[in-house]
């Protein structure tokens, strides 16, 4: 059995140890994989884009636990999530926003059986009080059922959708990653010709590159990421810094002359 973590708590923190060693105490055998400790404090939609690019590639059965959590220990509820064969421990904020949108038979549950978590539960903490032994819970077999009751997410988070026009696109970044390539919400189908223009900003790009090496060092360009949606880049650079964008900046796409 697989356990995932994903946190903000940074590196050198005491935290992410902290639920390590919970899960552990209460399952020693289970595997723990970190898929992250770096998401920008509190950057719920970072956190969501992460999630959505890594979880799929686990086995079934895991467990992804995400404690991304600016609202700890207020009104939000501790949800626990069945999807295409594999479990999400996340709180109520958005940041299971992909999933939602992109499975519709995902099986919702809010966790509030407080018999299965650490207690006293400290109300800063529910990373490792509350979420932690929910994890190891699960992955010794207990189910969502057990574990709470049916419900509905109170947040699901904005998904930025693509506006199609008769000649162009409108689309959105959605993520920067640390190289600093924006990566936009344009998948490739809605690609399928090369635009006569891209447009970020001020800026414009002439073609959909294939690969970074297409293009001379220093140059923007635009490609099809791992992710299959339109990038915006700086081929051995930092296309966020050096275009001045940030994630919700528009990217135009046109198509004829």
């Amino acid at each position: 059995m697989i356990i995932t973590l994903l946190t903000d708590f940074g590196r050198g923190s005491p935290y992410a140890a902290a639920m390590r060693g919970v899960i552990l105490g209460m399952l020693p055998g289970v595997r723990l994989e970190d898929i992250s400790h770096e998401i920008p404090a509190g950057d719920v939609d970072y956190a969501a884009w992460v999630l959505k690019e890594s979880a799929p590639y686990y086995p079934a059965g895991t467990v992804h636990t995400v404690v991304v959590d600016p609202g700890v220990g207020g009104s939000r509820r501790v949800l626990g999530v069945e999807s295409r064969g594999q479990y999400y421990l996340a709180p109520d904020n958005g940041v299971l926003k992909y999933l939602f949108h992109g499975d519709a038979s995902a099986r919702v549950m809010h966790l509030n059986r407080r018999e299965f978590c650490r207690s006293p539960v400290c109300p800063t903490f529910h990373g490792r009080d509350i979420f932690a032994p929910l994890a190891a819970h699960l992955a010794m077999g207990k189910t969502l059922d057990e574990l709470g009751e049916p419900a509905e997410p109170e947040i699901r988070g904005r998904v930025a959708l693509p506006v199609r026009h008769r000649e162009s696109l409108e689309g959105e970044i959605v993520f920067i990653d640390s190289f600093g390539n924006a990566v936009t919400n344009l998948e490739a189908s809605l690609i399928s010709e090369e635009p006569a223009e891209i447009r970020v900003r001020s800026r414009s790009i002439q073609r959909v590159s294939v690969t970074y090496s297409d293009e001379p060092p220093g140059t923007l360009m635009a490609l099809i990421g791992s992710s299959g949606c339109l990038e915006i880049a700086v081929n051995q650079g930092h296309a966020a810094n050096t275009l001045g964008i940030r994630t919700g900046g528009a990217v135009h796409v046109r198509f004829t002359e």
